[in-house]
């Protein structure tokens, strides 16, 4: 990307880059005769800054945020494998399916969206489950809520903080993580993996516990119902993903060799 310290318009098109969690080349003209030139030379001799280069070839002047995710999506896109370009090496969109069904490119755009959901879910439901659990006032809920969810006969249970703590700091890291799917990919599996368990094991001790069965169809069907869409968006897009691509830049944008 070629920039000049000097151009607000750079400054602003890096500050949202960055949210995105983007990698990117920077070339600064003002330091570069050369960088200048080839701007110039690919905007009709007006040295106008941000010009973006994409692994494809494809040039952007002063684009938009959008503009830039659209147009790298597409020229990533058109590789389901790790290219070479320029001594770098490029990778697949994140959330750039090749080779998909509907339904595939139905999760990808939905996943974002389901993990920000779920994350935001969960901040409203464990914020309330430890309001109530630290000040005691549980028993304060209906009754038929209080025998689903509340283990046992205690109005104020230190384990429900413990898990609601727990819970709250999961739910933030979910929602952050919705930036970049693919580039925490054990972190969604994980998700997954511990809610299953979680309320699995909850699901057997219900079954077996004395006094305890009606909560298969209250805390237990409730967990079990709220990782369901997660898992289900997630796992077709998982599945074409490359190895190892959570380790890998999510973008890569840079110009392409020019000749001094």
């Amino acid at each position: 990307m070629y920039t000049s310290r000097s151009c607000p318009h750079c400054v602003r098109l890096k500050h949202k880059l960055r949210r995105t969690g983007l990698v990117w080349h920077e070339i600064d003209i003002e330091n570069d005769s050369a960088a200048a030139d080839y701007v110039r030379g690919v905007n009709n001799g007006n040295q106008t800054v941000p010009t973006v280069v994409f692994s494809d070839g494809t040039i952007a002047t002063n684009p938009s945020l959008e503009q830039v995710l659209a147009i790298a999506a597409q020229a990533r896109c058109h590789s389901s494998s790790v290219n070479d370009v320029g001594g770098q090496q490029m990778y697949p969109s994140d959330l750039c399916v090749t080779n998909s069904t509907f339904v595939d490119d139905l999760a990808t755009m939905l996943l974002p969206w389901v993990m920000r959901l779920t994350a935001a879910g969960h901040l409203v439901v464990w914020t309330l489950v430890l309001a109530l659990s630290a000040t005691g006032t549980v028993h304060k809920v209906p009754h038929w809520l209080f025998r689903m969810t509340v283990w046992g006969s205690h109005s104020a249970d230190a384990v429900q903080v413990m898990l609601a703590c727990v819970y709250l700091a999961w739910a933030v890291f979910l929602w952050i993580a919705a930036r970049n799917p693919a580039g925490n990919r054990l972190f969604i599996d994980f998700s997954i993996a511990a809610n299953l368990a979680h309320f699995g094991g909850m699901g057997v001790m219900a079954v077996y516990m004395h006094g305890e069965h009606h909560h298969m169809y209250g805390d237990v069907l409730a967990g079990l119902l709220a990782v369901a869409p997660l898992a289900a968006v997630w796992l077709p897009v998982r599945r074409h993903l490359p190895p190892g691509l959570s380790a890998q830049p999510a973008l890569t944008i840079q110009p392409n060799e020019r000749k001094t």
